[in-house]
């Protein structure tokens, strides 16, 4: 433990814990020192370019209240998720309009940091999504086609609708 933990290891090992398990009297100083590992791994991960929430620790005042203090987790990574509308009526791999997905436009793609972990991308009802992960980057293919939309050429990745998984949305709108 390091130093300036100690007061804060006293003040939660002071009188607001007299009734802890005498089986575990280590436990608040464990916890406490654990804590030097959870930031380790946490600054660990946000060089990898993660975006991660540290997970307050909350000590259990009594033994009796064991039971709603159980341990959450220690960190969580939050994942960038891109979400698109396309205007094409699909509910599957299996009647999905092209070979491909389209994912996004290149430009979004390459400049992106930290990159998406997953696409999804809803049909015209909005009742199916086609979820295609980052994982599958390595597979996508490089386009230049004309936009609609836009009405001009742009370049999008595209991914084989054989790495895309399909999910049907239940949920109330």
């Amino acid at each position: 433990m390091k130093p300036e933990d100690a007061g804060l290891a006293d003040t939660i090992t002071g009188e607001r814990m007299r009734n802890l398990d005498a089986t575990d009297p280590t436990f608040v100083r464990d916890l406490l020192d654990s804590q030097e590992a959870v930031w380790l791994v946490a600054r660990w991960l946000s060089r990898r370019g993660n975006n991660v929430t540290v997970r307050a620790i909350h000590v259990r005042p009594t033994v009796e209240t064991l039971a709603e203090y159980g341990d959450a987790g220690d960190l969580e990574i939050v994942n960038r998720i891109e979400v698109k509308h396309r205007r094409l009526p699909f509910t599957s791999a299996a009647d999905y309009p092209y070979r491909t997905v389209t994912v996004d436009v290149a430009h979004a793609w390459d400049r992106a940091h930290p990159k998406p972990f997953a696409y999804v991308i809803l049909n015209q009802s909005r009742t199916v999504a086609a979820l295609v992960l980052r994982t599958t980057a390595r597979q996508w293919e490089r386009v230049t086609k004309h936009d609609h939309a836009k009405h001009r050429d742009r370049t999008f990745y595209e991914c084989p609708v054989d790495l895309v998984r399909f999910l049907a949305l239940e949920c109330e709108r």
